[in-house]
């Protein structure tokens, strides 16, 4: 054969064209081949000009993103934008192409960095207005801008021509605007720029497939619109027919219109129909190289999931399994988020409750690093695309009874945006806690899932395929089959009977049903719960979440007192007071508010929280007087309280600290005068799942934390009761012994009894209620916090249950509140240790407090 004597310019530049033209003809593929040796044949020649060699490094980037390399097309893309830089020439399009492999990778804030470079100027072409539009519409889109998408679709279709036979390859810009105004709710201009997109095709000789697929697209949606699921999935059909004719190695577009086929097919109830099209998928594009012939077995997988068979289920874990060990770390963070959910899905349909928490957990905390930096409208639209999962962790937490990480997740949103501010704080030395709680062995479990995903990487990159797929198996094994710690198991207590008149329901859960032991003066007997534990978990979690409202609450009430009351109603029937010692998610009930249809049970008898494991009190005498403690910045509770204005009775003396007095040496000072009453109102920041990090907010910007509680500088001994105004200063840790409430904290160092809530209070509410618990306890003749508490309760419980056509108007903020709401007042609850017949000697410790 006769060697090619033309010159490597001449020979790139024919070769250039060819590229052009396989790739207009929808065939990227080969023409990446054409533009690689081009761009092979002028590397390091001087003579070639600057314009050739951006237009070949620009076309090889740009079959690159479209045949699925994105790392190398970005890669190719920053080398032109420094040669760009280098020679002082024009960029415009080598940055736009850029931005968009950026967007298609996730990178969204990069992409709108690069698009902001090169906008268009007023004295440029229409042209170049409608291709900047229509990109930033798109990026807005999938960013969650909405109205910022809309503003540039309808400047795009302003700079549209005219004439029809100059709009034909633009019809992408009227079908945008039509799917977004559709989402918007716009059907009058959907319609009306759907009509348009028909007029020029009617009008013109000759459409490009571009304009054809988009036609059907808009047609698609019409048909789903209107609710013509059949219409909608041959409209998809027809599309991917199309491309496959016309354009069959135009990969990228092929597996959108796949996505959206299976999409219709779901919708359409054809779910075998769908995982059969995948398969098929899957096996054509076994040999291509590059993303999409993952993306496609990522696609089957999800369908997979989704048939919950469990032969399917076996299919989907190989299938993810296969894409970890392909893409694992190097992907985009969104990317890997996105296989994460499907991981925490396949946990869910396989009943692997933990895991399925766990991987959504990871996929919450990736979704929330996403959304640091973005502003209200990103950070919306980021975690509502997690909204299903995170509502499948939030009822999975439930159904264990994890109530205090399920609580959290419900307000996600608020706990990003507090961690966002306290990063931006620099007087903030720590990092804040994450936005998903994770438990120590949760957070085990995610670090190793880091160090994998590494050693994976450095695998793969190594070429040892095998590898990363036996890593990829063994990272997915190990977190399936991780499980919760079980919970702790309150030490066995020796029966003794309670005082006269007493009752007390030690209640207790097992693996999968729970159990209720009654205790009185005729002797012991333990029932099993008739409700499973799942269902007495949802029971609690639905009544704690409905307490803010007039008479919601009372059903899940009802129910709860039917499982847990009920079954002991002869034994309570004349009791005066009821001791509670809950364990696990039982100690999360507010019993106050569980009521048999007619009345609360805080209206038929005294209710306190009782745990026997308590050591008994010191014995010391008890103190004198009252000091109150108050650390927040401003309201009622910040000032002397009112019930310490009036003239002094069984609390004299009194003393108050106040705002920056409240420190850390006058908690010690106070205790160490001995007080009879202690009354502490701050806020407790009760991080879930973290008991290392609750402390108290000191007047004086500092914490005190309740682990430096336990040391010898704060004895409660001779303190009557201490009550604490703070939020969820009731609640211990979690269902697995993890953290002791600040109420309990109290108790074993001394106290006799303790106030506490079991959930976030208003301040507004804790001062009326705090108030008025104090001057109820001033006029008890026995000054039983027991009784006082209880008579309180009990006639705001029979306000509650009959709820006014009107609601009583509030003195505003600060002011008192409402208080038909039960979160304001039902929250609260004594704790103390239990009572015993004095004729029976109690089973006493060895030890007394721990001061």
């Amino acid at each position: 054969m006769s060697q090619d004597r033309r010159s490597p310019r001449i020979r790139a530049e024919e070769l250039s064209e060819q590229g052009r033209a396989l790739w207009h003809q929808g065939n990227p593929a080969a023409a990446l081949i054409c533009f690689t040796e081009a761009d092979r044949l002028i590397a390091g020649k001087q003579d070639v000009p600057l314009r050739l060699r951006l237009d070949i490094g620009a076309n090889r980037a740009l079959c690159l993103a479209q045949t699925g390399d994105y790392g190398a097309a970005d890669a190719r893309y920053a080398k032109l934008a420094r040669l760009c830089a280098d020679e002082q020439a024009p960029c415009t399009t080598v940055l736009r192409q850029w931005a968009k492999v950026k967007e298609e990778t996730g990178q969204f804030d990069q992409a709108r960095a690069l698009y902001a470079r090169v906008p268009p100027g007023a004295d440029d072409p229409d042209e170049d207005h409608l291709t900047w539009h229509h990109a930033m519409g798109i990026l807005n889109w999938r960013q969650g801008r909405l109205a910022e998408a809309r503003a540039d679709f309808a400047a795009a279709v302003k700079a549209l021509p005219k004439d029809p036979q100059n709009a034909l390859g633009r019809l992408a810009v009227l079908g945008n605007d039509a799917l977004l105004s559709w989402e918007l709710g716009d059907d009058w201009r959907a319609t009306r720029l759907a009509e348009q997109m028909q007029d020029i095709r009617r009008s013109a000789e000759k459409t490009t497939l571009s304009d054809e697929i988009i036609l059907l697209r808009v047609a698609a949606m019409r048909a789903r619109r209107a609710g013509d699921t059949t219409g909608e999935v041959a409209q998809w059909q027809a599309g991917r027919a199309m491309l496959l004719e016309h354009a069959p190695n135009d990969i990228a577009r092929r597996l959108d219109l796949t996505g959206e086929l299976i999409e219709a097919l779901q919708r359409n109830g054809a779910q075998q129909a769908a995982i059969a099209l995948l398969q098929a998928e899957v096996a054509d594009l076994a040999a291509i190289a590059g993303d999409f012939a993952w993306m496609a077995r990522f696609l089957l997988a999800r369908q997979q999931i989704a048939a919950a068979d469990p032969g399917a289920l076996d299919e989907a874990r190989q299938n993810l399994c296969l894409v970890m060990a392909a893409y694992l770390g190097l992907t985009p963070p969104e990317a890997e988020v996105e296989l994460i959910i499907e991981l925490a899905r396949l946990a869910d349909a396989g009943g692997q409750g933990d895991a399925a928490i766990l991987f959504g957990k990871m996929a919450l905390n990736g979704l929330a690093a996403l959304a640091h930096g973005h502003d209200g409208v990103q950070l919306r639209a980021i975690l509502t695309a997690g909204k299903h999962i995170a509502d499948s962790v939030v009822a999975r937490l439930i159904d264990k009874g994890r109530f205090s990480e399920a609580e959290a997740l419900s307000r996600l949103e608020d706990r990003v945006r507090f961690r966002a501010l306290l990063r931006r704080d620099r007087a903030i030395a720590s990092d804040p806690p994450a936005p998903v709680p994770l438990l120590p062995h949760e957070i085990r479990a995610t670090n190793a899932w880091a160090a994998s995903r590494e050693t994976l990487r450095d695998s793969r990159n190594n070429g040892d395929t095998g590898a990363a797929r036996t890593i990829a198996r063994q990272m997915l094994d190990r977190v399936l089959a991780a499980t919760a710690p079980p919970p702790a198991k309150p030490a066995p207590q020796a029966p003794l009977a309670p005082a006269p008149g007493v009752v007390r329901l030690r209640f207790t859960m097992g693996a999968s049903q729970g159990f209720a032991t009654c205790v009185d003066a005729a002797g012991e007997v333990t029932r099993a719960l008739a409700c499973d534990r799942a269902t007495v978990n949802r029971l609690i979690a639905e009544l704690r979440t409905q307490t803010d409202t007039a008479d919601a609450w009372q059903d899940p009430a009802r129910r709860l007192n039917d499982a847990l009351i009920a079954p002991f109603a002869a034994q309570l029937d004349g009791a005066t007071r009821l001791e509670i010692d809950a364990a696990g998610p039982y100690a999360y009930v507010p019993f106050c508010l569980l009521h048999d249809g007619a009345r609360c049970l805080v209206e038929t008898v005294q209710i306190c929280n009782a745990a026997p494991d308590l050591p008994p009190p010191s014995g010391d005498r008890p103190g004198k007087g009252l000091v109150h403690l108050a650390a927040l910045p401003d309201g009622p509770l910040a000032r002397r309280p009112d019930w310490m204005q009036t003239p002094p009775g069984r609390f004299a003396p009194l003393h108050a600290a106040l705002g920056p007095q409240m420190t850390r040496a006058r908690w010690i000072t106070a205790l160490q005068d001995r007080p009879r009453y202690l009354s502490v109102a701050a806020h407790l920041d009760c991080e879930p799942a973290r008991p290392d990090l609750w402390a108290l907010e000191l007047g004086d910007g500092q914490s005190l934390h309740l682990s430096d509680l336990g040391s010898r500088a704060f004895c409660f001994a001779g303190i009557d009761l201490a009550a604490f105004a703070t939020c969820g200063s009731g609640i211990a840790g979690d269902d697995h012994g993890q953290g002791k409430s600040l109420a309990r904290l109290a108790l074993e160092k001394g106290a006799g009894a303790s106030i506490g809530t079991l959930w976030d209070i208003s301040d507004s509410a804790a001062h009326w209620l705090i108030t008025a618990f104090w001057l109820a306890l001033e006029a008890d003749p026995q000054a039983d916090p027991v009784r006082a508490l209880s008579t309180l309760q009990a006639r705001l419980a029979e306000t509650a249950r009959r709820p006014m056509a009107v609601p009583p108007a509030t003195g505003g903020i600060g002011g008192a509140p409402g208080l038909l709401r039960p979160a304001d007042w039902a929250a609260f609850a004594v704790f103390t240790r239990p009572s015993h017949n004095r004729s029976q000697p109690p089973d006493q410790h060895k030890d007394g407090p721990s001061c």
